[in-house]
């Protein structure tokens, strides 16, 4: 784990990257919970601590099995798998335009989800009822300040695009075999 101080020209630099954590283990919910806990004191003082004139603003960045993970959420095969809103995963492959936005995610509600699923008593199966978030967020940092993981985002475009391709080669092979038997 780092944080990074990224209003400067080159904020990827070593000297502008702190390392705070070093963990030898899988980003596991528990695991994250041992390495992390320690730090939500601090964490909680940073947001919205002055320096100077400026604001601090800390934002989470990772993967999305690590986003959600720390946000509590049951992962991206849950029923509600959006991190930043409450899409149910089968209207996701309805256009937007058709479906609508779907309500926002916040801190705040991810929380108040937590909790009403803890008083419930019921078990992971009835997860979706509380909108995946089956633990506490180890963090407070407001949702509108998660990176969306650019990785996963490039890598889903990329296969769908390379799927069509995959279909338009299918289909002029086709094509082909057709022409080359009229011949």
């Amino acid at each position: 784990m780092n944080f990074q101080i990224v209003n400067v020209a080159a904020p990827n630099s070593v000297h502008n990257t702190c390392a705070f954590c070093c963990f030898e283990a899988g980003d596991s919910v528990t695991n994250l919970h041992i390495a992390l806990d320690r730090y939500k004191d601090q964490v909680a003082h940073l947001l919205g601590m002055k320096w100077r004139q400026y604001t601090l603003k800390l934002f989470m960045c990772g993967d999305y099995e690590f986003l959600t993970r720390m946000y509590g959420l049951s992962g991206a095969s849950g029923c509600y798998p959006c991190l930043y809103c409450l899409a149910f995963h089968q209207n996701m492959v309805t256009p937007l335009s058709a479906r609508g936005h779907a309500p926002p995610r916040t801190y705040e509600s991810i929380c108040a989800d937590h909790q009403r699923y803890i008083a419930s008593g019921v078990g992971r199966k009835k997860a979706q009822h509380f909108y995946n978030c089956i633990t506490e967020p180890i963090f407070n940092i407001p949702i509108e300040q998660v990176c969306p993981p650019g990785l996963h985002i490039t890598l889903g475009i990329f296969t769908k695009l390379y799927g069509l391709l995959e279909d338009e080669c299918h289909t002029l092979d086709l094509e082909l075999a057709l022409l080359s038997r009229e011949d």
